[in-house]
């Protein structure tokens, strides 16, 4: 898989986890719904400025977007596997409580916390 398809996947599954069609998000970050599309898609690479608006929408690091990685077993050691895992997690659960405060209307709430 190539990095744009790898980081459109990755676009695509915060954005379904934070429960924003592509049009409403695409407006948030001020940007085409077509060119987020293409991005979800691999089909074009987006700047590192859009991958830190995307990642400050969704108060996630870049570091953790990237660590979603899922690395080769010989480059990583356990430790560095571990810590990998728990950023996962941490994802996770912060999307998760997204998803719940906005169905109780409690977003501003989950914005304001941090991982």
């Amino acid at each position: 898989m190539s990095f744009k398809e790898t980081v459109g996947k990755r676009l695509k599954l915060i954005r379904q986890y934070g429960d924003y069609k592509q049009k409403d998000l695409a407006a948030k970050l001020n940007i085409k719904p077509s060119l987020l599309s293409l991005y979800e898609q691999g089909k074009r690479e987006p700047s590192l400025k859009f991958l830190k608006n995307f990642c400050d929408f969704f108060d996630i690091s870049l570091s953790h977007f990237f660590n979603m990685d899922q690395v080769e077993k010989k480059y990583i050691d356990e430790d560095s596997e571990n810590k990998i895992v728990r950023g996962l997690n941490e994802i996770l659960e912060y999307l998760e409580r997204l998803k719940i405060a906005k169905v109780k209307g409690r977003q501003s709430e989950i914005f304001s916390s941090n991982l």
